[in-house]
């Protein structure tokens, strides 16, 4: 058997994913940890912290949009093949972490521990999913 977590740090990135609700809270809340920091002692500001929450932010506010789905998985799989996707990961480190949050999440319907990891990529493109296997609850990681 595979140990999908395999560090304290894994565990508390899942821990924080689930207390947050979600990766656009979590981006959000890693942003204002950034944007605090980046104002120093003196007043200065450190540009690249400000880019760095800059950034989080917009990409928080992306998945935001996708992050819940009124879809099943097999609508979102047959709407992304129809777009060009293939079924996988792009590369073995994405799989990882995907399954390291899906293994640790919970379904915010039903509340069942462990949900399924659904990636699908093209080219320069890879989105994946977490779903209940007990539900048809489905969201965008």
């Amino acid at each position: 058997m595979i140990q999908i977590i395999e560090t304290p740090e894994e565990q508390m990135v899942v821990d924080l994913y689930n207390k947050l609700g979600g990766a656009s809270k979590m981006l959000t809340t890693l942003a204002n940890i950034y944007a605090k920091a980046a104002i120093q002692p003196d007043g200065r500001t450190n540009r690249m912290f400000i880019e760095i929450a800059e950034t989080l932010n917009e990409v928080g506010k992306v998945i935001a949009l996708d992050e819940t789905t009124s879809e099943t998985i097999e609508d979102i799989a047959r709407r992304l093949t129809e777009q060009g996707y293939r079924r996988g990961a792009p590369s073995p480190h994405a799989e990882s972490v995907d399954r390291v949050i899906c293994a640790g999440s919970t379904c915010s319907e039903c509340g069942h521990v462990g949900l399924d990891y659904v990636p699908f990529y093209k080219s320069n493109s890879y989105r994946s999913f977490m779903a209940c296997p007990k539900c048809d609850y489905v969201a965008e990681i």
